[in-house]
């Protein structure tokens, strides 16, 4: 393993490296550009390269490997992503509990709204008291 990368080869890197070496390549990428202005974006695309050669490594885990704490990750895409993907997930869910189950156009409607708006719907869905105040509440965030 080459010490002396750029960090856009050490990136690369991490894709072909055995799995036993990654930890340690990561590591010292992240540390390498730890002081940069896009480390958010640099930290994202290292957990995407991590997510993809380790399926089975859960948010905890890439923390973990990169020796990162929980407060240093909350603020990448990665998290973002999936922390929308929980909230978006459990709005549905109770929607569906709720109203029975949701059309597809529904479903995708709520899936398309951003993450405060989907804290929004999660406060407001106590008080509807059918879909079609659902449709209107999305039609007026539209």
């Amino acid at each position: 393993m080459a010490t002396d990368l750029s960090p856009g080869l050490a990136l690369l890197q991490l894709i072909v490296i055995e799995a036993s070496q990654t930890a340690e390549a990561a590591q010292k990428l992240v540390q390498s550009v730890a002081s940069t202005p896009d480390f958010t974006q640099w930290l994202g695309l290292i957990e995407a390269i991590l997510g993809n050669k380790f399926p089975d490594l859960n948010l905890e885990g890439i923390r973990k490997m990169l020796g990162l704490q929980a407060e240093d990750l909350s603020h990448t895409r990665f998290y973002q992503d999936v922390l929308k993907q929980g909230i978006t997930l459990s709005v549905v869910n109770f929607l569906v509990e709720k109203f029975g189950s949701l059309s597809p156009k529904l479903e995708d409607q709520v899936s398309a709204l951003s993450s405060e708006e989907l804290q929004a719907l999660g406060k407001a869905i106590v008080h509807f008291e059918d879909v079609s105040e659902l449709q209107a509440w999305l039609a007026r965030v539209s």
